[in-house]
């Protein structure tokens, strides 16, 4: 049987001049999980955050990630607003089935999303190269 196209999760990207340690600590307080929060050779900060349950679409993990950042006190919400970038990167790995596959967002998802001052990117994970056998 062909492999089906499947959404994975999204990751909150942040890259900032400023310690995001934190945040960092913020958000897994909150019961996020942080991925990494590191400082990255040009040296600029680093933190890549996921939700911290099972969540089944892009739209539901987005809203989750945005009510995480709406919920941060003040020195962490300084931090993310002041952060160089913030970058919703829903991941999705690519199968054979079906042909096509859509991940939406409502306009009030795409609002918060600008009020945020953030960006959605798209990585796109090949199928596993047994699948591609088949």
């Amino acid at each position: 049987m062909a492999k089906r196209t499947t959404f994975l999760n999204v990751d909150l990207d942040i890259t900032s001049a400023a310690d995001l340690t934190p945040l960092a600590s913020a958000v897994e307080a909150a019961g996020a999980i942080v991925l990494t929060c590191h400082r990255a050779p040009d040296g600029s900060f680093c933190m890549l955050v996921e939700v911290g349950e099972d969540t089944h679409s892009m739209a539901d993990t987005i809203d989750r990630l945005i009510d995480l950042v709406d919920t941060l006190d003040t020195v962490p919400r300084r931090l993310f607003d002041e952060a160089d970038s913030r970058t919703f990167n829903v991941g999705i790995e690519a199968g054979q089935q079906p042909e096509v596959h859509v991940e939406q967002l409502e306009p009030a998802q795409v609002a918060a999303i600008g009020r945020l001052h953030a960006g959605v990117a798209v990585t796109l994970y090949p199928p596993s190269d047994d699948e591609l056998e088949r």
